[in-house]
């Protein structure tokens, strides 16, 4: 009769941290590779006219295939927006003051300062923390190899 051995938690997670850590480390090479292999392919794809696409309906767009695949290019313009401060100053000389709208903050360096420096009222306090928003955790993991190798 074979016994079966019981896999603690301990186990579990000795077998998981070494090829986690594995794994990650071919991940970050991929991550290298694949960056600059699409880096190149980029370069490549706009360094030649013969790839663009007549009928894209994408800006710029160019296509090549080969072995079963293709890789198309285009340019993604990214939402338009304005010089913010120079458009207030102009809708307020164009008379458009309707659509300009004044934003209230909180100087949190400045209320920093005021409560290490203690120049909020005792009674104060109370009100000021029902105001807090803790921090959210972030879960995070690390692995390193231990220098004595594996």
């Amino acid at each position: 009769m074979a016994r079966t051995r019981k896999i603690t938690p301990d186990i579990e997670l000795a077998d998981l941290v070494g090829c986690y850590y594995l794994n990650k480390q071919r991940e970050n090479e991929y991550k290298k590779l694949s960056a600059e292999q699409n880096a190149r392919i980029k370069e490549l794809i706009t360094s030649d006219k013969k790839y663009i696409k007549e009928d894209g309906k994408k800006q710029n767009e160019r296509t090549f295939s080969a072995d079963g695949f293709t890789v198309t290019y285009y340019e993604k313009v990214g939402k338009e927006t304005f010089n913010e401060e120079a458009l207030v100053d102009l809708l307020k000389d164009l008379g458009y003051t309707s659509v300009i709208k004044t934003k209230e903050y909180v100087d949190m360096e400045a209320f920093e300062d005021l409560l290490y420096k203690q120049q909020i009222k005792p009674e104060d306090y109370p009100k000021i923390n029902k105001l807090r928003i803790p921090g959210q955790a972030v879960p995070t993991l690390t692995v390193k190899m231990d220098k004595k190798g594996v």
